[in-house]
This record gives C-alpha cells, sequence and structure tokens, in this order.
C-alpha cells in the first residue's frame, strides 16, 4: 500500500511539473525516488508527438490516438513556439501527460509475468563485397582501397566507393551484400548514391558501359540517380524494373513480402514482368501484391525514412512490423496467437534505438505482452 502512494504521490508531482514546464518551456528536476517514473517524465516530455496528438484529438478515436501517441518518439524540435498554442490545448496536453502517466504507473505497480531481458541492440554498419572473381572484402572499421583490374575500390568512412577515371570496355560487376542486422552505404562510379538496408544485396558493375547504367538488387535500397539523360538508370528486381534518369526512390523486394517502389523526387517508369509501363510523380507508389500492382499517393517517409534514422509506421500489420524489426535488430518474433499479427500500429521509432522502446509501447495498448529469449522475442495475447 505505502508502494502504491508513494508511486500516486510521485506521479502527482510529474503532472504538476509537466503542466508548469508547458507554461515556461523549461525542465525542472523532480527528484524522483522512483526510476522508472523518472523515465517516464522524461520520455513525455522529451517527444513532440504530445501536442500533435492532442490537436489530432478530434479526429480519431481514442484508441487509435493512444497507440499513434505511445509510439512516437521524435524529439521535440528547438524551434517550436510552445507559448503560441491556445490554453485550452495546453490544459488538453496536461491532462492527456497526467492520465497517461497515471495509467503508465499503475502499470508499473502490476505484477511481471514476463521476462524483459536486457535491451537488444539495433543494427551496425555491416557489409561483404564480393568481387567478380569471387574474392570477397568484408566491410571493417579501418578504411581501405583495394585494387581490381585497373579499378580502385575504396572503403571510407562506412562507403564503398569506386573511382572513375580508366577507360574500359570490359563489363565487371561485383555485388555488395548487407546480412541481417546491417546497413550499407555505396557511391557508384557515375556518382550515384545507394543506400542498402538489411538483408539485402545490390548487384552492380564496376565501371558503366554501354547506353544504359543497370544494377539489380534484391530485398530494400534508396537511390540517390545521378543525372545522365544520355545514358538511362535501370534498377532490375523479381517485381519488374525501374527506369530512370536522375531521381531519389526507394525499393523494397524481400521475397514472400509485398513489394514497393516509392518515389522521393523526380520522376520513374515501373515495367512488371509483362512489360506493362507506368510512371511514378513525388509521392507516389507502386505496391506489388503477387502478379497485381497498383498506383497510389503515400507518406514517403513511411517507406524510406529508415534512411535517415527513423521507422514510420501508418496503420501497419504488427507482422509487417516485426518483419522490419528482425532484419534490422537480427531477432526471430513468434506470435503466440495468430490474431496478434492483425493487430495494427502507428507511429514514429528511432531506428538507432532499442528494440524494447517498441515492445514497451506495445505492452501499454493492453493488447499483449512479450518476453525475450536471447535472440528471441515473443508476443503475448493479453
Amino acid at each position: 500500500m505505502k508502494n502504491s502512494q508513494k508511486l500516486h504521490k510521485e506521479t502527482r508531482k510529474i503532472g504538476e511539473t509537466i503542466i508548469n514546464s508547458l507554461e515556461k518551456d523549461n525542465n525542472a528536476d523532480l527528484g524522483l525516488k522512483n526510476k522508472q517514473l523518472e523515465n517516464v517524465f522524461n520520455y513525455f516530455l522529451s517527444n513532440n508527438n504530445l501536442v500533435n496528438h492532442i490537436n489530432k484529438y478530434k479526429k480519431y478515436s481514442s484508441k487509435e490516438g493512444y497507440e499513434r501517441f505511445l509510439l512516437a518518439i521524435e524529439d521535440l524540435p528547438a524551434n517550436v513556439n510552445r507559448k503560441s498554442l491556445t490554453l485550452k490545448y495546453w490544459m488538453y496536453g496536461a491532462a492527456a501527460s497526467i492520465i497517461l502517466i497515471i495509467g503508465f504507473s499503475l502499470f508499473l505497480m502490476q505484477p511481471k509475468q514476463y521476462q524483459h531481458q536486457a535491451n537488444i541492440s539495433h543494427g551496425i554498419s555491416k557489409s561483404t563485397l564480393i568481387l567478380s572473381n569471387g574474392k570477397t572484402i568484408t566491410a571493417s572499421a579501418e578504411d581501405f582501397t583495394y585494387e581490381q583490374q585497373n579499378m580502385s575500390v575504396k572503403y571510407q568512412q562506412g562507403t564503398f566507393s569506386y573511382s572513375n577515371d580508366v577507360s574500359s570496355d570490359e563489363l565487371v560487376e561485383n555485388t555488395l551484400v548487407v546480412p541481417v542486422g546491417g546497413e550499407a552505404n555505396m557511391t557508384l562510379s557515375d556518382g550515384t548514391k545507394v543506400w542498402v538496408n538489411a538483408d539485402s544485396y545490390l548487384k552492380h558493375p564496376v565501371r558503366f558501359i554501354g547506353k544504359t547504367r543497370e544494377v539489380t538488387i534484391s530485398g530494400e535500397v534508396f537511390f540517390e540517380v545521378a543525372e545522365d539523360k544520355e545514358h538511362p538508370f535501370i534498377v532490375h528486381t523479381n517485381n519488374g524494373d525501374v527506369k530512370v534518369l536522375g531521381t531519389g526512390f526507394g525499393i523494397s523486394s524481400y521475397p514472400d513480402e509485398n513489394a514497393y517502389v516509392t518515389l522521393a523526387h523526380g520522376k520513374i517508369a515501373f515495367s512488371d514482368n509483362s512489360h506493362e509501363t507506368m510512371y511514378l510523380e513525388p509521392g507516389e507508389q507502386i505496391k506489388i501484391v503477387g502478379d497485381e500492382w497498383e498506383k497510389r499517393v503515400v507518406n514517403v517517409d513511411e517507406y524510406v525514412g529508415w534512411k535517415d534514422g527513423k521507422f514510420v509506421f501508418n496503420d501497419r500489420r504488427l507482422s509487417d512490423i516485426m518483419n522490419t524489426m528482425e532484419r534490422w535488430y537480427d531477432v526471430d518474433v513468434v506470435f503466440d496467437s495468430p490474431t496478434l499479427k492483425d493487430i495494427r500500429f502507428s507511429g514514429d521509432i528511432k531506428r538507432y534505438g532499442s528494440i524494447n522502446v517498441l515492445l514497451d509501447a506495445l505492452v501499454l495498448t493492453r493488447e499483449m505482452e512479450y518476453s525475450i529469449e536471447d535472440s528471441t522475442i515473443i508476443l503475448y495475447q493479453k
């Protein structure tokens, strides 16, 4: 009983401080004795979605708003003018914070029935370059240069690149392979920049020759294509080809999953395996499910935000989210109940943070619990 009273007392202290902080735009030292509540307090004050979700209050159901708030953890920008917001919304914000924190404190007092082990760390820069002769070069912490058939392969500050000062008509192709739990960057010989996500590969020429610049990918890759109208850039996937002149776009083409081609800027043409062609404008996407595909308008960050250090989910199925987490954190996710796979969530999380942040937020929806055993995460239906 005493522990319960102490938690509620500190919860009230948090609520009062949040109100003061919202009005004065500063952070106070509460001197909380309960470390978990102190973390909760810092969590709420450090994210900018508190006000955003309050402003959306009338547009969404309480359950959806609650889920979105819990999963959003972006830092509050310094240029946000808090005092320009009306008192009405400040009071909504304070009330929402107090209610959520009280709920959190009650959650902390519940008996723990599941093993939440130490945090699982995020993926790192990790890749292997397979040369045309079969030799492999593993990326390391040290920079290096490797000579390959009158061409220099450089690895500097986490990025592979090629020198393009040697003329040759011989097509030499290398393959950059990124394992689960890894990521890699590459600059091709024409200056095109490539971000390669976990469990993916990029097959590419050491030097482009001929009338086109062609590469082949599997998995998830983002391209910033160097402009060259005389030599179109073509990306081959299992689902079709993407043709560009100079643009930024992302492709997700993992085996046994839906495929996506998302255009950030510029213009691209997509041709599927039946040779039908469709053009995309910025903000548009081709979604491919089996032999069927559709063009639609999307939030680009949801599909290419990973290259900028964030995961963005918008009404995404939990099974799809966990596929992404498995690749990045190099874990296995097991669903204790198949119905959990179809639960949908929205929100943002930092790509370079612990997966426990996402898992703890899922627990707070009261939909599920989780346990961690080595590198296996088990999700349970509550």
